[in-house]
């Protein structure tokens, strides 16, 4: 990845020093309240956002409520109480648990950062109009059913070997891929929309819940008490699609934070490890897709005051943009616990972005799978070598994790073993190395039913 840093990517430079319009949204000016220049301490704006109305009074949209998860009684809904752990629409955040099944287990925990794209600027007024269910906890039901690599068996076969320990799902409202830390953010008005504001506070909330979780939580319907977050088993960090972006932006953090409380991290990304740049054929359609990743940055940075990881931002001083991009992040820089990465090479949900730039579905194909195995060999990383397990299959499925087929029933041929995403996880935090990738063209994956779940 070094490499990249000695390319002339004269466009991304020029709209780097002026921010030129034709590289993007301009944004805010450093005297708008939505400006980092202008945010307070904590990330919040001056007093004079208030004045303008949250995006649920200014949006004249009527969506329909939804919620992203199944409802049931596997998990049950625990309401945070931090003013600053809010969603978009100012609503208190919420998360899922479930205590574990047995004594044996009672200090293994499984965390699950909930996905679903994000929003920047005025594409929020959007996302509130068709995916509102990501911006707030109005909805949600609860309980939850435990999907995936959070079921939790009653005699199902196969055999989840992981879904007896505590189990705690954070649900995603906050479209800031779990890194906000910005209160009361002004959107200007456009020729479609009035002005709006909206909160990014991502960070508060996974934060707020690893606190609760320190402390004790009961459910909210009083029925159910977890054990504190605190013992000498495994803490499994993992997140989906925007949820993998989550766990890239945080995961050196929650690592250091779970070893403070006695545990063994281990970290799970999933559906976000699209192809590094340094494996793209050099030209037109890698400086389109790096430009949008610039423009992703400076809209995250300008309205969400976005945290990301710290070594990244540190090393990247020239090109910090590449810190918004979670397959370059988790490959070069989360240090602090084993990595596990899983990719479909055929995803069409994390493809779209590189098809928009230009690359054929062929070309992301072969850019994610030389992404997985030079990940595999600690042959990407700007820190000592450090091999990330990976598994990559070629079904064109984007969720693997919270997905009860993908996880246990899809499975990549290595060596003669039919290895499926469940088993190479196992396999993995008994401290396997595992690499399980499909060929371009495809001859390694046996493949479920493709679903239409995008997070």
């Amino acid at each position: 990845m070094k490499s990249l840093r000695l390319l002339n990517f004269c466009t991304l430079l020029i709209c780097l020093a002026t921010g030129s319009v034709g590289c993007g949204d301009k944004g805010a000016s450093p005297s708008d309240p939505a400006s980092p220049d202008a945010a307070l301490p904590d990330g919040s704006t001056p007093d004079a956002g208030p004045s303008t109305p949250l995006l649920d009074e200014a949006i004249g949209c009527r969506p329909s409520p939804g919620t992203g998860v199944a409802p049931g009684q596997g998990l049950l809904k625990v309401t945070l109480d931090n003013p600053l752990a809010i969603c978009n629409d100012g609503s208190p955040a919420v998360m899922y648990v479930r205590p574990a099944a047995s004594e044996a287990d009672r200090n293994n925990w499984v965390f699950h950062l909930q996905g679903g794209g994000g929003c920047g600027g005025a594409d929020c007024s959007v996302r509130w109009c068709d995916r509102n269910e990501k911006m707030t906890s109005t909805a949600t039901p609860a309980g939850m059913i435990g999907k995936g690599i959070m079921r939790r068996d009653l005699g199902e076969d196969p055999l989840n070997e992981l879904g007896d320990a505590n189990q705690v799902f954070l649900y995603y409202c906050s479209s800031d891929n779990w890194a906000g830390e910005n209160s009361d953010a002004v959107i200007p008005a456009t020729d479609d929309t009035p002005a709006f504001r909206l909160h990014f506070r991502g960070e508060a909330i996974y934060n707020t819940a690893l606190d609760a979780l320190e402390a004790g939580v009961t459910s909210d319907d009083g029925t159910v008490m977890m054990p504190r977050f605190e013992g000498d088993g495994y803490a499994l960090w993992t997140g989906t699609s925007g949820g993998c972006q989550g766990v890239a932006n945080t995961a050196d953090r929650f690592a250091a934070r779970a070893i403070a409380q006695g545990f063994s991290p281990h970290i799970v990304c999933d559906a976000n490890f699209g192809a590094n740049p340094d494996v793209l054929p050099e030209g037109p359609e890698r400086d389109a897709f790096l430009e949008a990743r610039l423009r992703r940055y400076e809209l995250t940075s300008q309205y969400s005051n976005a945290k990301r990881d710290e070594s990244c931002m540190a090393a990247l001083g020239d090109m910090p943009y590449l810190c918004e991009h979670s397959g370059y992040v988790l490959a070069n820089h989360v240090v602090g616990a084993p990595l596990f990465a899983r990719m479909d090479l055929g995803d069409p949900v994390i493809g779209g972005g590189y098809e928009s730039a230009g690359f054929s579905a062929l070309q992301f194909a072969q850019g994610v799978r030389a992404s997985l195995l030079q990940a595999a060999a600690g042959e990407s990383t700007e820190t000592p070598p450090r091999p990330i397990s990976v598994y990559g299959p070629a079904c064109r499925q984007h969720v693997g994790l919270m997905n009860t087929d993908w996880f246990f029933r899809t499975t990549v041929n290595v060596d003669g073993d039919l290895l499926t995403f469940h088993d190479a996880v196992v396999a993995w935090l008994g401290g396997r190395d595992v690499v399980a990738v499909d060929t371009v063209p495809p001859t390694l994956s046996t493949c479920s039913e493709t679903t239409d779940e995008t997070d």
